[in-house]
């Protein structure tokens, strides 16, 4: 996917999801401790698309600055061009799991 690589100011990025998953938290911690964290992934507005748990994880183990890769489209775009692949990957004649039941059956998002 085209993205370009960055050092940038943890102030500068803009966290989108309030969950966070403990395990998955930690899990980030032990990675970053160990010097083994994967750039998070941002738009290009610095809005996270993912890496919430190591935002979390490096702002509070004190950084500063984190490794970043940045796509080149915005995060309504990003999730648009996902949700559309998305929708078109399900076969109605074999849904998986709730969501794929769900839109086979014309049922909406609220």
């Amino acid at each position: 996917m085209k993205h370009k690589l960055e050092t940038v100011s943890l102030k500068k990025l803009i966290p989108v999801q309030e969950e966070r998953v403990l395990e998955n938290f930690k899990n980030q911690v032990d990675k970053i401790a160990a010097g083994e964290y994967k750039p998070i992934i941002v738009d290009k507005h610095y809005k996270i698309v993912n890496g919430h748990h190591r935002y979390t994880a490096l702002e509070m183990l004190g950084y500063e600055n984190a490794e970043v890769a940045v796509l080149p489209w915005t995060l309504e775009k990003i999730l648009e061009k996902w949700s559309n692949k998305y929708k078109r990957s399900i076969n109605c004649s074999n849904p998986k799991g709730f969501s794929q039941k769900a839109h086979c059956a014309g049922r909406k998002k609220k």
